[in-house]
């Protein structure tokens, strides 16, 4: 991946997320702590499908190398669905 999009990204951890997180009760930050990784990893995804956009690639390639797995993580993640259901009505329209 050579460049960063400038676009927000839906992933990103903001100050009030982490202040959040901080301020979370003992189970609830095993759990958020827990996706961590899963949030990082979403958060690469992203930037790899970003990347993969902007260079126009196929979007069936994209859609099997990259979406499948960022609709397996993103379902993990509380208060997603929106994402899912953007990526899924872009990716795998009815």
């Amino acid at each position: 991946m050579s460049g960063m999009n400038a676009e927000p990204n839906e992933y990103a951890t903001t100050a009030a997320d982490q202040a959040t997180f901080d301020d979370a009760e003992p189970e609830t930050l095993q759990a958020q702590e827990n996706l961590r990784p899963v949030e990082a990893r979403l958060k690469l995804l992203q930037q790899q499908l970003d990347e993969a956009e902007k260079q126009r690639r196929d979007p069936v390639g994209i859609a099997n190398e990259i979406v499948l797995e960022l609709l397996r993580l993103s379902i993990r993640i509380p208060g997603t669905m929106a994402s899912v259901q953007s990526l899924m009505d872009r990716y795998y329209p009815r």
